[in-house]
């Protein structure tokens, strides 16, 4: 979270001390044990582990809220929304550093906030599938969702690169999917 401290307007000992508790949240997080059968719920009859994991979940905000105050927590809910849009665009910059088109900071913080609403729009749109549907076809569609967002606010050879960045994203999902080639040694002779 490098920038953590400018975007939530914190002292370098603010963000120290939130960092420090998020490690600590981090670390003495309980994994829940699962039950067969559990991963599907009635919202109005959740098992225990789903009860715990809620209230452990409150616990951890209501510690960040109480270090940061109402007004700088708000703006941590707001950063914490749009950490995998940062991570992007982050992963973008260095590809367009050092060229007529590196990414300006205005258009950043915009494409950070395009893309973390689109982010938020295909969750929802998931959530609410009649029919759940294959992971890769859904992961293509994210993508189309993180093109639309960025087209507004990037110029065409921007727009270019950060397309060859979702597109080698996808060929390593593709590779993680597909099963691995036979050899010779693997094919058993009739």
């Amino acid at each position: 979270m490098p920038d953590l401290a400018p975007a939530l307007q914190l002292t370098d000992q603010e963000a120290e001390l939130l960092i420090n508790l998020l490690a600590q949240q981090a670390v003495n997080a309980e994994v829940p044990f699962v039950g067969d059968g559990e991963l599907q719920w009635d919202p109005s009859n959740k098992p225990e582990w789903v009860r715990k994991a809620e209230a452990a979940q409150l616990h951890r905000e209501a510690e960040v809220a109480t270090l940061l105050g109402e007004t700088k927590y708000r703006a941590w809910q707001d950063y914490a929304a749009s950490i995998e849009a940062r991570r992007l665009v982050r992963q973008l910059r260095p590809m367009l550093d050092g060229t007529t088109e590196s990414l300006r900071d205005d258009q950043m913080q915009s494409l950070v906030k395009a893309i973390a609403q689109a982010q938020q729009r295909f969750g929802e749109d998931v959530k609410n599938e009649a029919v759940p549907r294959d992971g890769m076809e859904r992961f293509l569609e994210y993508h189309e969702y993180l093109r639309d967002a960025a087209t507004p606010w990037l110029s065409r050879q921007q727009l270019a690169r950060f397309n060859q960045m979702l597109d080698r994203q996808l060929d390593t999902e593709r590779a993680h999917r597909s099963p691995p080639p036979e050899t010779e040694e693997s094919v058993v002779p009739d």
